[in-house]
């Protein structure tokens, strides 16, 4: 018991002593927020595709939908 407790203090007393540096730099957010930029812009040249894509799809079934009457 008496050494666990003792580690225990020991491994405190380390990580007290150790200066952490953030791991995360400023340029690696900048990288991030730029890939995010682009796949957003991705994803609203997908979304007005697909919007097109519906609505030439509407316009075909209500053609078709007339012939049949």
């Amino acid at each position: 018991m008496k050494y666990i407790l003792f580690t225990t203090c020991l491994l405190l007393c380390i990580s007290c002593t150790v200066d952490v540096k953030p791991t995360v730099t400023r340029q690696d957010l900048n990288t991030t927020i730029e890939v995010l930029r682009k796949t957003q812009a991705k994803v609203d040249d997908l979304t007005k595709r697909v919007d097109e894509l519906e609505k030439s799809n509407a316009d075909l079934t209500s053609k078709v939908n007339s012939l049949q009457h």
